[in-house]
Protein backbone atom coordinates (compact mmCIF):
# COMPACT_ATOMS: atom_id res chain seq x y z
CA UNK A 1 0.00 0.00 0.00
CA UNK A 2 2.73 2.79 0.94
CA UNK A 3 4.12 1.75 -2.71
CA UNK A 4 1.30 2.17 -4.66
CA UNK A 5 -0.89 4.47 -2.46
CA UNK A 6 1.57 6.65 -0.60
CA UNK A 7 -0.23 5.54 2.60
CA UNK A 8 -2.67 3.14 4.64
CA UNK A 9 -5.12 3.08 6.65
CA UNK A 10 -4.70 2.18 10.30
CA UNK A 11 -6.18 -1.20 11.00
CA UNK A 12 -5.68 -4.61 13.32
CA UNK A 13 -4.91 -8.12 13.37
CA UNK A 14 -6.39 -10.46 16.14
CA UNK A 15 -5.27 -13.91 16.89
CA UNK A 16 -8.21 -15.64 18.16
CA UNK A 17 -7.95 -18.57 20.58
CA UNK A 18 -9.26 -20.91 18.04
CA UNK A 19 -5.61 -19.89 16.21
CA UNK A 20 -7.09 -17.84 13.13
CA UNK A 21 -6.14 -14.39 12.07
CA UNK A 22 -8.49 -11.80 12.06
CA UNK A 23 -8.21 -8.38 10.37
CA UNK A 24 -9.86 -5.46 11.29
CA UNK A 25 -10.32 -1.80 10.89
CA UNK A 26 -11.73 1.19 13.18
CA UNK A 27 -15.43 2.16 12.48
CA UNK A 28 -16.51 4.68 10.40
CA UNK A 29 -16.61 8.60 11.96
CA UNK A 30 -13.81 7.69 14.58
CA UNK A 31 -12.36 10.71 16.17
CA UNK A 32 -9.04 8.56 16.94
CA UNK A 33 -8.83 5.54 14.81
CA UNK A 34 -5.95 4.08 16.76
CA UNK A 35 -7.92 4.65 20.26
CA UNK A 36 -11.15 2.97 18.68
CA UNK A 37 -9.28 -0.34 17.51
CA UNK A 38 -7.55 -0.26 20.80
CA UNK A 39 -11.02 -0.29 22.84
CA UNK A 40 -12.44 -2.90 19.69
CA UNK A 41 -9.98 -4.88 20.60
CA UNK A 42 -10.28 -4.57 24.26
CA UNK A 43 -13.79 -5.45 24.10
CA UNK A 44 -12.95 -8.52 22.36
CA UNK A 45 -9.60 -9.22 24.53
CA UNK A 46 -11.75 -12.69 26.03
CA UNK A 47 -11.58 -14.20 22.79
CA UNK A 48 -8.08 -13.53 22.09
CA UNK A 49 -4.54 -14.36 22.24
CA UNK A 50 -2.83 -11.49 20.88
CA UNK A 51 -3.77 -8.53 18.98
CA UNK A 52 -1.77 -5.66 16.60
CA UNK A 53 -3.05 -2.61 15.70
CA UNK A 54 -0.46 -1.30 12.85
CA UNK A 55 -0.38 2.70 11.10
CA UNK A 56 1.53 4.89 9.63
CA UNK A 57 2.52 8.01 11.74
CA UNK A 58 5.25 10.65 11.31
CA UNK A 59 7.87 10.56 14.32
CA UNK A 60 9.16 14.05 15.23
CA UNK A 61 12.31 12.33 17.07
CA UNK A 62 13.66 10.40 13.88
CA UNK A 63 12.28 13.54 11.44
CA UNK A 64 10.88 10.66 9.51
CA UNK A 65 7.82 8.79 8.44
CA UNK A 66 7.38 5.23 10.06
CA UNK A 67 5.03 2.01 10.53
CA UNK A 68 4.47 1.87 13.60
CA UNK A 69 3.03 -1.88 15.14
CA UNK A 70 1.87 -2.13 18.72
CA UNK A 71 1.57 -5.70 19.79
CA UNK A 72 0.07 -7.29 22.62
CA UNK A 73 -0.16 -10.77 23.88
CA UNK A 74 -2.88 -11.69 26.63
CA UNK A 75 0.01 -12.67 28.77
CA UNK A 76 1.10 -9.20 29.00
CA UNK A 77 4.26 -8.80 26.73
CA UNK A 78 3.11 -5.29 24.85
CA UNK A 79 5.91 -4.28 22.12
CA UNK A 80 5.90 -0.76 20.13
CA UNK A 81 7.73 -1.56 16.97
CA UNK A 82 8.32 1.15 14.54
CA UNK A 83 10.11 1.02 10.79
CA UNK A 84 10.85 4.16 9.33
CA UNK A 85 10.94 4.74 5.79
CA UNK A 86 11.35 7.26 3.30
CA UNK A 87 10.16 6.94 -0.29
CA UNK A 88 11.70 7.79 -3.62
CA UNK A 89 9.88 10.49 -5.20
CA UNK A 90 11.33 9.03 -9.17
CA UNK A 91 10.34 5.28 -8.65
CA UNK A 92 8.12 5.96 -5.92
CA UNK A 93 9.64 2.81 -3.62
CA UNK A 94 9.60 2.61 -0.23
CA UNK A 95 13.00 2.24 1.41
CA UNK A 96 12.85 1.33 5.13
CA UNK A 97 14.95 2.07 8.00
CA UNK A 98 16.25 0.34 10.98
CA UNK A 99 13.75 -1.30 12.80
CA UNK A 100 12.89 -0.29 16.71
CA UNK A 101 11.26 -1.75 19.34
CA UNK A 102 10.51 -0.66 23.01
CA UNK A 103 8.76 -2.54 25.85
CA UNK A 104 5.33 -0.69 26.69
CA UNK A 105 2.47 -0.54 28.92
CA UNK A 106 -0.25 -3.16 27.20
CA UNK A 107 -3.45 -0.76 26.47
CA UNK A 108 -5.60 -3.81 25.19
CA UNK A 109 -5.15 -6.14 27.92
CA UNK A 110 -3.96 -2.92 30.60
CA UNK A 111 -7.79 -1.29 29.98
Amino acid sequence: MLESQGAFYPYAVKLTEAGETEMATAPGGSEDTLVSLQEALAGQRSGLRSAAVVAAVHLQSLESDAIRVDIEHRDGAALTIVIPYTRTKLRKKVERGEMQSMVVEPKIWGI
